[in-house]
């Protein structure tokens, strides 16, 4: 099998990924910051048959104003299985002596440096770096996870009333149903609807602050428990209202990342970190981004945090968690549970 071509292109994506998030680090204090891939720059000298400049290709090409002076950065990427030349190094600084402005360069190869091109680099102001795999393995930092606990206090399950006297539940029937909240709900063919856990979870509105909220489950289609009775086996709802508590909490987690490379300068005493997924790691600072989240039940949460996808599974425990302990007050006796088939009940909690 003929071996894949190394175009060199996605290391270079790569790099000015890097570099996007190296320069947005000191994002306040500059303007007009752009990074760009591939750019095409007018030469000073070389010119066509009609007379406009030709044009130099630079892998990644960067420009930001800071105190009041433009500053244009070149970067080569080389992604190569040897080491970079001298005269690789003064072809680069051919190119920048080529460009309006006076740019700074910076070279980045996976693979080094030979000690002629690192003498004349120094010499010529050309920055050198190598971006390399590291065995610095996973990395833990502290994030915080704030977010809004719900749990659930009360419920009462609203019967359509007109439908089940309609089809034989008669005053005087009695029906036996354990109400559980993994008590299932069915739709007219059959199919599951979910459980009352689910729909208790529906009902309790999510306000985004602290206090007890109270709600509606609607039934918008036709929903009906299982009676266990062969001659009466459907008992049809209307909607489920529910009650809890909302409070605030902040957690902290642990989450580990994986620090795969390190860019590091070969010239000066600077590196940074890289993650398997192409991002920057702090060796020395925690890392956090901050935010609103919305998850699948319609629960927002106010999240500082560097894995989502870690912290939401934290965010399903919660209803989980709440719901275990829901059950056991409603075995203990601590809450009434009750089946409610009165047309008076069901008009008072309109």
């Amino acid at each position: 099998m003929k071996e894949k071509k190394n175009t060199g292109i996605p290391f270079e994506k790569k790099i000015a990924g890097i570099y996007e998030q190296i320069l947005a680090l000191d994002g306040p204090k500059l303007k007009n910051l752009r990074v760009e891939h591939n750019v095409k720059l007018d030469s000073i000298a070389a010119r066509k048959k009609d007379g406009t400049p030709r044009k130099r290709q630079i892998d990644v090409y960067w420009e930001f104003e800071a105190g009041g002076t433009v500053i244009r950065v070149c970067i080569q990427a080389k992604d190569w299985k040897r080491k970079i030349s001298l005269g690789q190094v003064d072809a680069f600084r051919s190119v920048l002596d080529d460009i309006a402005g006076q740019p700074k360069g910076i070279m980045i190869t996976s693979n080094g440096y030979q000690a002629g091109a690192l003498d004349y680099a120094r010499a010529r102001g050309i920055d050198l770096l190598v971006l390399e795999p590291t065995d610095a393995g996973n990395k833990s930092i502290r994030v915080n996870f704030a977010g809004y606990n719900i749990r659930p206090t009360k419920f009462q399950i609203f019967a359509d009333d007109a439908w089940n006297r309609a089809n034989g539940f008669t005053p005087d029937c009695k029906i036996q149903v354990q109400v559980t909240t993994d008590m299932p709900f069915y739709l007219e063919d059959g199919s599951l609807w979910g459980t009352l856990a689910d729909a208790i979870n529906e009902a309790i509105p999510r306000p985004n602050k602290i206090g007890t909220f109270s709600g509606n489950c609607n039934f918008y289609r036709p929903t009906f428990i299982d009676t266990g009775n062969p001659e009466l086996p459907r008992y049809k709802l209307e909607r489920v209202w529910a009650e809890g508590e909302l409070t605030y909490f902040i957690q902290p987690v642990e989450v580990r990342r994986v620090v795969t490379e390190v860019l590091r300068s070969v010239l000066k005493d600077q590196k940074y970190l890289v993650d398997d997924f192409g991002k920057l790691v702090s060796e020395t600072e925690p890392f956090e981004a901050s935010g609103d989240v919305q998850f699948p039940d319609g629960h927002t949460m106010k999240l500082s945090i560097v894995n989502i996808g870690h912290l939401s599974e934290e965010a399903k425990k919660e209803y989980r968690e709440s719901m275990e302990r829901l059950a056991d007050d409603i075995n203990s006796g601590k809450i009434p549970s009750t089946l409610m088939a009165d047309e008076q009940q069901n008009e008072d909690h309109q």
